[in-house]
């Protein structure tokens, strides 16, 4: 089985040279549309991350306090 990226490779090799510009600005643009989908879906993540956040209730949040709390009973040797 030949890998994707292989096919393209093929496939561009049959591709004119005087077309090379036009393939590269469509590659181009297509990777950047995708870089661009990524960034807006990790912001639209953590905006729900921080929504969510103001419906947890003050006893269903997890202090860092506590850790340290249960720490103090333990003899470190």
């Amino acid at each position: 089985m030949i890998a994707l990226k292989d096919e393209i490779t093929m496939e561009l090799e049959k591709i004119p040279q005087d077309k090379f510009a036009e393939i590269y600005d469509v590659i181009h643009f297509f990777r950047l549309g995708v870089e661009n989908e990524r960034k807006v879906t990790t912001r639209k993540e953590w905006g729900q991350a921080f929504k969510k956040m103001h419906e947890y209730k003050e006893d269903q949040i997890i202090i860092d306090d506590t850790v340290d709390l249960e720490m103090e009973g333990w003899e470190w040797k």
